[in-house]
Parts: C-alpha cells; structure tokens; sequence
C-alpha cells in the first residue's frame, strides 16, 4: 500500500523504522485511506484488493523461497541468526569465525526479541538479547548468565561458541 506512493529509497527507510508499529495498525483500520490506492492505477482499487495481491505476492515469494508444501515452513528455516566475526564478513573467513546460522525463535515485540528487518524472506536476525540472565534474588550469588556466543572470545578455543545454540533458544 506505501511502496508505491513512497518509491525505494523511501519505503526501504520506513521498513527500517519503528514509525509502522503505529502506521499499520492505523492503515489497515481505514478502509477509505488514500494509501490504498495504486500510483498509476485507476483509482478504484480497495483495500481488500490490496491486501488480497499482497497475500497471493506473499505465498508466491513464500512458495518459491521454501517449497510448495506449507507444512514444511518453518519458522527456524526462515528466520536464522548468525553471530558474525568482525573478520568472518569475508569467505573464507566466515566458515571459521562465524557462529551460525542458528534457527532462531522470536521476532519483533515478544519476550525472546531476536527481530529481523521488515522484507522477503528469509529473515536474518539484526539484533537480540545481548545476554541472559537468572538471578534468584533471595540469593544473588547463584545467579547464571550466557552471553550470545561463548565465554573465550578466541577463535578456536573450545569456549568460542559454546553458548550460541542455547543463547539463541533463550537457554
């Protein structure tokens, strides 16, 4: 409904934005806003229509991203999180230095917050907890945290990684 008003630049900015947790909500309840006509249609179009090329465009990307079976989409196959070595942006390097992809649970505004950009699939995780934590107040010191990745910081190290695949599930 936006991106054609908007163009690219524009749209891809908003995407980046948090100002959809307000506009959508309000979009979707007017049936009448202007958004929902097409630049360059005939003015006629709905908001059911819209919405209805969306979800077709949605099961098409869908489709041709992870099979024709709508049983086989998961969630962990579209949404991964790689914690990415300052070093590891570059092949080689990535096999050695990253941690991932892990299939991530979460999403944007629920407790395990690992959120991912606004787009087509698949969905990299763009930020998340930075650690965990659980701390019996009645007795602080036997308190437990991970942190997103492992304890070593050192490539190579068997404590490099050791806590990514149970940080990512909230363990």
């Amino acid at each position: 409904a936006m991106a054609d008003e908007l163009g690219d630049t524009f749209f891809d900015s908003l995407l980046q934005s948090r100002v959809l947790d307000v506009a959508l909500p309000r979009l979707t309840a007017d049936t009448t806003s202007p958004w929902w006509h097409r630049q360059g249609g005939s003015g006629e179009e709905t908001r059911a229509q819209i919405v209805a090329d969306a979800w077709r465009a949605s099961l098409a990307h869908l489709r041709e991203q992870f099979g024709d079976d709508p049983a086989a989409w998961q969630w962990g196959r579209a949404h991964t999180l790689t914690h990415t070595h300052p070093l590891g942006q570059q092949q080689p390097l990535a096999w050695l230095l990253n941690a991932g992809p892990y299939a991530a649970p979460g999403s944007h505004e629920v407790p395990n917050n690992l959120s991912h950009k606004i787009g087509p699939a698949p969905w990299q995780v763009v930020y998340g907890p930075s650690t965990r934590r659980l701390v019996d107040l009645a007795d602080a010191s036997t308190a437990l945290g991970s942190n997103p990745v492992g304890q070593s910081g050192v490539p190579f190290d068997p404590h490099y990684a050791d806590q990514a695949a149970g940080h990512v599930l909230g363990v």
